[in-house]
């Protein structure tokens, strides 16, 4: 197994609204070839006792990809530690050596969704 891949932030994000995020996120990464191939599904998941720096919510997603005739998956987490008036926020990423790619391709698009909708309205 290769060593995961995380990401550390922290942001103005409600829990609610981080939710949100990474629902609408890893459902729209599901390989639309994955999905007619194979069975192979979306699973979401909220992690329960699985934290690694003791969180106070985390959510998990196997998202579904087409990589070969036998396809695979990406695992995704985001755990989150509320702060008071910010969130700590880490996704973290399992892979094996031939999902690395598709793991940090899945970090960086809800590293992006999250800088996104926490940056202040643009007036013009």
């Amino acid at each position: 197994m290769a060593r995961p891949l995380q990401s550390d932030l922290t942001t103005s994000l409600t829990l609610d609204e981080l939710h949100g995020v990474f629902l609408r996120v890893t459902s729209s990464m599901a390989s639309r070839i994955a999905r007619i191939v194979r069975a192979n599904k979306l699973e979401q998941f909220k992690t329960e006792g699985t934290s690694p720096m003791g969180e106070d919510v985390g959510w998990g997603a196997h998202i579904p990809t087409f990589s070969g005739w036998h396809g695979g998956s990406v695992t995704l987490h985001m755990y989150v530690r509320d702060m008071g008036k910010n969130r700590q926020v880490r996704l973290y990423s399992p892979h094996s050596f031939g999902g690395r790619r598709a793991s940090e391709k899945a970090l960086h698009r809800l590293e992006r969704e999250i800088a996104t909708l926490a940056a202040p309205p643009v007036m013009v």
